[in-house]
């Protein structure tokens, strides 16, 4: 009974954020999975890592969940292997540690762990922990994008397009990004109104890129909405009425008055004339040249006391400068702060074989009360 147990009350512990039906306090709860987990029983050392790991009942302690993960994979359990080598990656309760953070990605891909398939492609893909090798960086995002990884499955797609670690192949490019998009991955579907609005692996057509950039900009995807909104501003879309063509402009300028910067030659991850793509990097592989000081706390979010981690995805030209960001994770109070404070970080050019890169990747900001944490 204790086996089930334990996931079942963690599931109610995470999703409900308070104790389980029947207890107390989250003590129980604790107390039947820390006696489990020093029984040696891998899903509990696994579940209590978790706990430990983002303060869920108590409080956060990455030490310790990097030892619970530990015990947890050495025993084979996949979920756990990959945690611990996110833990290595980041530099989270241990120094960053590649060589570690490989390890056991190759033992949770032994069980096809299809995102620890494509944290070993990312290693391969910018050298971070073995020798760069983009042939290799694309076999394993073949794995994950054919076991369903929405992700994997764009950044193969794009690798096809620019032919970077596999042969050029348009044909391959628009299955794999078509893939994801089909599965409501929204990179994807703005990544398809490129490529239906530039001809690429299929027959130019417009109407085709302004129903796929439509499809994202109604989930706020910002890449959208700026083609559609210099789409229509060309005379390009005769389709759509002027109400929504104010609409997606005035969502475009709310949340980046900088997206248009990304027009002049990389359009959300194509360059059209050369139909090369943006690169995604890890936030460790990128070199921070001025981090400015913390911005005042937003407002009404202080009153309303809302605090929470926002992680916002920041697309860089080749000088290091921000031209975008664009928050997709965290509270809706926070987000358009969180984008404007990214913009106003530089970094490094980032390097792919030695030469600067359009680059996108994601800062993770930690809104609290007391003050505010970015890494």
């Amino acid at each position: 009974m204790q086996n089930l147990m334990v996931p079942f009350l963690f599931a109610s512990l995470m999703l409900t954020a308070q104790p389980a039906p029947g207890l107390s306090g989250v003590e129980p709860f604790l107390r039947s999975t820390t006696q489990a987990a020093e029984a040696g029983q891998a899903e509990a050392q696994y579940l209590l890592g978790m706990m430990e790991k983002d303060g869920l009942g108590i409080t956060r302690d990455p030490a310790k969940a990097l030892l619970w993960f530990r015990k947890a994979a050495d025993q084979g359990h996949a979920e756990a292997q990959y945690a611990l080598a996110s833990m290595f990656a980041s530099g989270t309760g241990t120094p960053r540690d590649y060589l570690s953070q490989v390890k056991y990605l190759r033992l949770a891909v032994e069980q096809n762990h299809t995102r620890a398939q494509r944290m070993l492609a990312q290693c391969f893909e910018h050298g971070c922990g073995v020798t760069l090798d983009m042939v290799e960086a694309g076999k394993w995002y073949a794995k994950a994008a054919a076991a369903g990884d929405a992700e994997s499955q764009v950044v193969l797609g794009m690798m096809y397009l620019s032919g970077l670690g596999v042969a050029q192949d348009n044909t391959q490019a628009l299955k794999w990004i078509k893939a994801a998009a089909d599965q409501g991955f929204v990179p994807a579907m703005h990544r398809m109104g490129n490529l239906c609005e530039f001809g690429i692996g299929l027959p130019l057509s417009l109407p085709q890129a302004i129903e796929w950039y439509k499809k994202a900009a109604a989930l706020h995807d910002l890449n959208a909405l700026a083609r559609l909104a210099a789409m229509a501003d060309k005379g390009l879309d005769t389709l759509s009425t002027p109400t929504q063509v104010v609409e997606w402009r005035k969502e475009a300028l709310l949340q980046t008055s900088k997206a248009s910067r990304l027009m002049g030659g990389v359009f959300g991850g194509i360059n059209p004339s050369t139909g090369k793509a943006i690169v995604t990097f890890d936030f460790s592989q990128i070199k921070v040249a001025h981090q400015p000081p913390a911005p005042p706390y937003p407002p009404l979010a202080k009153i309303a006391g809302i605090q929470g981690t926002v992680v916002v995805e920041i697309t860089v030209g080749l000088d290091g400068v921000p031209v975008q960001a664009h928050a997709v994770d965290g509270p809706p109070q926070l987000r358009a702060a969180a984008e404007d404070y990214a913009m106003q970080w530089r970094f490094e050019p980032a390097l792919l074989n030695g030469k600067p890169q359009f680059a996108r990747f994601k800062l993770t900001q930690n809104y609290k009360l007391a003050g505010l944490q970015a890494k």
